[in-house]
């Protein structure tokens, strides 16, 4: 049922079309069938106005016909002015006595085969009124026709009632109606077209819009300049990508702020934490040298060697806050990069060399060198990184391995330095990355941080694997070079 409804979906340019197609087809066989219910009308009052003319024209005649002839005159010579009258002007009569029996026609024969009845109907009779005639709706043979009924008077005393039946030429009406029908059609046709055209271009029209819209949304990133849709027409349209503009202004504000704030949290966090590496040390220096205190007033004889000793373990507290120092110039102020290309087996050596004599490192590399676009001191310090911490890692009782792996994946190179060292803890891998993590008894925790900053930079992502008591595994992913 779901798939049935997926494939039934349509987009909103096919919606768009399809809606406009169907209320220009509406339209226009709204169009058609007034048209056609307009001729029907017309038709139809037609006939109704040349019935009465023709009813009274014969009205009139007869009229003429009582006044100069007396009543018995009348009634000798009526049947034959009916038909003279019928013969000139081009039409059937018949005339019944004023009872409703039939008197004289000019169908004679359509009575004498009983397709006509020979008496008028009461409800006929009792309708007609002097100086007014009825026109009844009547079929013969299938066919609808009118028939006007009327009295015809002398001075006040009735003489007799006309009946004038009319029979419409429906022939020639649907023969006009079916030449303007098709005339109609055809321009509906041109019209039909013309429309779809439009509708169609007006649809797409509005689609690719939305497209574009739906395109530069896509598009939107926090942490860089998004632009903004260049629209002139003030249409509902236009009032959509106004906001969206105005959305983007704000967003960017957002970030700035977000980034700003980012920015100071983490130096505030920061310098918390080069305040405390830096009283660790700045501790036992402070004790040592109230200790040579003390010996030089009570032991003046042990000062020389107390001296050797505190002296010795000042310098190393010494090392270790220059140690701090170097560490968190190198993060800060870590210089731009100048890209190039670079084949990473070289860089790999290199920083391998400086590590050689540390323990046990393997490079394996699949295929011949493989180059990215990237500043190459900045690799070589981010792979030292790496090689170093997995070399402290390794527990005292063992031997460090490294193995390094360089091998190319569709449009990527990957790098792997694996180490055989203590792992990390579950409660430790989601701050392995942060500027102030780090696992060891001293130093700031920077390096990975600046690995990640590296990477990102040259385009590239990284992650890790890590099992407790075995080693962890971290994997560089890095754009191919195009050069």
């Amino acid at each position: 049922m779901t798939k049935s409804k997926k494939s039934l979906k349509l987009g909103l340019g096919t919606r768009i079309y399809l809606s406009m197609m169907a209320l220009i087809l509406i339209s226009l066989i709204v169009i058609g069938i007034s048209t056609y219910a307009f001729f029907q009308n017309r038709n139809e009052q037609f006939h109704q106005n040349r019935l009465q003319q023709q009813e009274n024209t014969i009205m009139l005649s007869l009229q003429y016909f009582t006044i100069e002839n007396g009543i018995r005159e009348v009634n000798a010579k009526l049947e034959n002015k009916i038909h003279e009258l019928a013969e000139i002007h081009d039409v059937d009569l018949n005339v019944y006595t004023t009872d409703g029996d039939l008197l004289g026609s000019t169908q004679v024969e359509l009575f004498e085969k009983g397709v006509f009845s020979k008496t008028l109907h009461d409800s006929i009779l009792g309708k007609l009124k002097p100086n007014e005639s009825i026109v009844k709706k009547e079929q013969l043979d299938g066919e609808e026709y009118l028939s006007a009924y009327f009295i015809l008077e002398n001075g006040n005393k009735k003489i007799a009632i006309i009946n004038l039946p009319y029979r419409k030429d429906s022939q020639t009406m649907q023969n006009e109606v079916s030449s303007f029908l098709l005339t109609l059609a055809q321009v509906y046709v041109l019209l039909f077209l013309f429309a779809s055209i439009v509708a169609f271009l007006l649809s797409n029209y509005i689609t690719n819009t939305l497209k574009k819209i739906s395109a530069k949304l896509k598009e939107v990133r926090i942490n860089k300049k998004n632009e903004p849709i260049e629209w002139n027409s003030k249409d509902e349209i236009g009032e959509l990508i106004n906001d969206y503009n105005r959305m983007l202004e704000e967003l960017e504000k957002s970030a700035q702020l977000l980034a700003k704030s980012e920015r100071e949290s983490a130096w505030k966090e920061m310098a918390r934490q080069v305040a405390h590496e830096i009283k660790n040390p700045l501790t036992p220096m402070r004790l040592n040298i109230q200790h040579l205190q003390r010996t030089a007033k009570q032991n003046p004889e042990e000062l020389e060697e107390r001296i050797q000793s505190i002296g010795q373990n000042l310098i190393e507290q010494i090392d270790t806050l220059s140690s701090i120092a170097n560490e968190f110039s190198n993060f800060a102020k870590m210089p731009k990069a100048q890209n190039e290309k670079v084949g990473l087996r070289s860089v790999l050596n290199s920083a391998i060399e400086l590590h050689r004599n540390n323990g046990a490192i393997e490079l394996d590399v699949k295929g011949s060198d493989h180059y990215v676009f990237a500043d190459k001191q900045h690799l070589l310090r981010a792979f030292t990184n790496l090689i170093k911490n997995g070399l402290q890692a390794v527990p005292d009782e063992r031997e460090p391995e490294i193995k390094i792996f360089l091998e190319k994946t569709n449009s990527n190179v990957v790098v792997k330095i694996s180490d055989n060292g203590s792992g990390i803890p579950d409660e430790l891998k989601e701050k392995i990355f942060s500027p102030n993590f780090t696992t060891k008894s001293s130093g700031m925790g920077l390096g990975l941080a600046m690995v990640k900053n590296i990477v990102i930079a040259a385009g590239g992502e990284i992650n890790f694997q890590t099992k407790v008591n075995e080693g962890t595994t971290f994997t560089i992913l890095l754009p191919l070079s195009s050069e």
